[in-house]
């Protein structure tokens, strides 16, 4: 059984490894741009409009449910 535990979780990475190679790397973070647009207004306003999102859907975000596709859309 372990042999086929090991072998399954070599396999799952060996293809990860594969498609990784495909991708193009995005352009470095600007620290000083992220931490000026860290306000604590634009953080309250992205937590209001999850809550809203929330409440409008049962209060529930959760994975799988109608929720979780309006937060990944916001």
């Amino acid at each position: 059984m372990k042999f086929s535990k090991s072998a399954a979780a070599l396999l799952s990475l060996a293809a990860s490894g594969a498609a990784a190679t495909n991708t193009t790397c995005r352009p470095k973070i600007d620290s000083e741009k992220l931490q000026a647009d860290l306000t604590t207004d634009n953080l309250m306003a992205n937590l209001e409009a999850l809550n809203k999102i929330a409440f409008a859907n049962g209060g529930n975000r959760a994975f799988g449910l109608p929720g979780y596709a309006a937060s990944v859309d916001y």
